[in-house]
C-alpha cells in the first residue's frame, strides 16, 4: 500500500502529463496528408473514417487530434472549406447557384442555401449581389 506522503510527493514532483504529440494535435506529416485529401475531395462525401484511414489512425483519435490541430471538427473544417470555395465562385463566376452548390459538394441548392445562410448570415444570392464587381450596394 502506498503511503499518502509518497503519493503526495509523486503528484507534486512527477505529475502525469499527456504525451507531447497528444497536446499539440496531429503530427505535421499527418496533418498535411489529411489536408491534401480534404482539398482533393472536399466536394465529395468524405467521412471521418476515410480521413483517419489516410493517416493510419482510428476515427475517434483522428477526430480528436484534428480538432486540437485546427480548432474545429473534421466535418466543420470540410464545411468551412466548401463554403469558402462557394463564396469565391459566387463572387467570380456567373454559374447558377444550383451548379455552385453541386460543385462544392451539396446535393441540393436548398441544403446549400440553408448551410450558407446559417454560417454566413446571408443567402448565396444576397452574398453574390454584394460581392460581385459592379453589383454591390453602390452599383
Amino acid at each position: 500500500m502506498t503511503s499518502p506522503l509518497i503519493a503526495e510527493h509523486l503528484s507534486n514532483h512527477h505529475p502525469v502529463r499527456a504525451r507531447r504529440r497528444d497536446r499539440r494535435g496531429l503530427a505535421p506529416s499527418r496533418m498535411l496528408r489529411a489536408l491534401a485529401l480534404i482539398e482533393e475531395r472536399f466536394a465529395e462525401p468524405l467521412p471521418v473514417e476515410v480521413l483517419a484511414e489516410s493517416v493510419h489512425l482510428s476515427p475517434f483519435h483522428f477526430a480528436r487530434m484534428f480538432r486540437r490541430s485546427t480548432g474545429m471538427s473534421p466535418h466543420a473544417f470540410i464545411t468551412r472549406r466548401r463554403l469558402d470555395k462557394a463564396k469565391m465562385l459566387l463572387g467570380t463566376t456567373d454559374d447558377p447557384i444550383a451548379q455552385i452548390a453541386r460543385d462544392v459538394g451539396y446535393r441540393t441548392q436548398a441544403h446549400f442555401t440553408r448551410v450558407f445562410h446559417a454560417t454566413e448570415g446571408v443567402t448565396p444570392l444576397r452574398y453574390r449581389r454584394h460581392h460581385r464587381p459592379g453589383t454591390g450596394p453602390s452599383a
